[in-house]
């Protein structure tokens, strides 16, 4: 059991909005109120944590993902590649089924791993050829 107290916790029920303290059991929150009644209701049950006045907000402690973000580096070519010629080789082959005058994206290169490095416009333009 672990108390928190003495913070401005947002619980997000619209009838109580803040509280000053919880209790919280095996990773799970189990009760919410003020300072005095959480700290008597659970007094030598576990460490009690003074927050001197900071926040508590929910939710924001899970993993997750952009997923507008996600979604649209699906549409462009992968290029975390081993070489150049292996990044230019899937470019080359997404090339033709991208509208003329339009933009070929990519993401995920890293030329320092490269052996032949980043490379410059004459060397794409041959590679492609």
């Amino acid at each position: 059991m672990d108390i928190l107290y003495n913070g401005k916790i947002y619980t997000l029920n619209p009838q109580k909005p803040t509280v000053s303290a919880l209790a919280i059991r095996e990773g799970k929150i189990v009760a919410l109120g003020n300072d005095q009644a959480i700290r008597t209701e659970f007094e030598g049950q576990g460490p009690h944590l003074d927050l001197h006045g900071q926040a508590v907000i929910p939710g924001l402690i899970d993993a997750h993902i952009h997923l507008e973000h996600y979604a649209l580096g699906l549409q462009k070519v992968d290029c975390e590649t081993m070489t150049r010629q292996e990044c230019l080789r899937r470019v080359a082959e997404r090339a033709p089924n991208i509208p003329s005058g339009d933009w070929i994206l990519g993401h995920g290169w890293n030329q320092n791993s490269w052996v032949d490095g980043f490379g410059t416009a004459q060397h794409e333009q041959r590679a492609v050829e």
